[in-house]
């Protein structure tokens, strides 16, 4: 493992022959990645002995990513870190993962929260659009009643899967920013008077 790994290494526990280090390296990972699964393969260089020895190996992980999983989960392959000296057992090496920051969705715990932007005239006459899920199915959203700054749309089973069960998934929650006009004329002011007349 490269010498700037050793950064990371955080404790140590008890083995019958020397004390077993253990060298903690993050594992960028993205929602699409922590959503649906995956496998990576991951190329890791690390030190090892041959009697008084020093030398540095490459070698590759196969690390599989389950649905669900949080940020932070914690991944150990015991006997893959650095050998720190002739006399130890090579040290454990723990894969902290770490979600990237996504372009369109927050996660919270097991819900996903999403931004849509709309016009003051969509909040109040209702309009219909589509969200791309994080497994690329089209999401149909039809919103009937009037949209406020604070309204939230609630899609049950949309959000990220429970990892002990990934047919369980929390919630897709849609909040709306509401683009008002800069500007409107004195006779539209008059008509939009009228109209709210009987509105409340």
């Amino acid at each position: 493992m490269p010498t700037h790994y050793n950064k990371y290494l955080i404790s140590y526990h008890e083995s019958s022959y020397n004390d077993v280090e253990e060298y903690e390296v993050p594992l960028y990972v993205t929602l699409e990645d922590l959503y649906n699964g995956c496998t990576k393969t991951l190329k890791v260089t690390r030190k090892r002995y041959d009697g008084c020895y020093l030398y540095y190996e490459d070698y590759f992980i196969n690390v599989d990513i389950k649905q669900g999983w949080n940020n932070g989960t914690k991944i150990t392959f015991h006997g893959e870190g650095d050998q720190s000296s002739p006399d130890s057992y090579p040290g454990d090496l723990v894969l902290v993962l770490q979600t990237k920051k996504h372009s369109k969705f927050v996660r919270k715990s097991r819900d996903l929260y999403y931004r849509h932007i709309i016009t003051l005239e969509q909040s109040l006459t209702g309009f219909d659009f589509v969200i791309k899920s994080l497994d690329n199915r089209d999401i149909h959203i039809q919103i009937d009643e009037v949209v406020k700054p604070d309204t939230k749309k609630v899609i049950k089973n949309e959000g990220m899967p429970y990892s002990r069960d990934p047919s369980i998934r929390g919630n897709l929650i849609v909040e709306f920013d509401i683009i008002y006009p800069n500007t409107i004329k004195k006779e539209q002011k008059k008509l939009i008077k009228e109209i709210f007349k009987e509105s409340y």
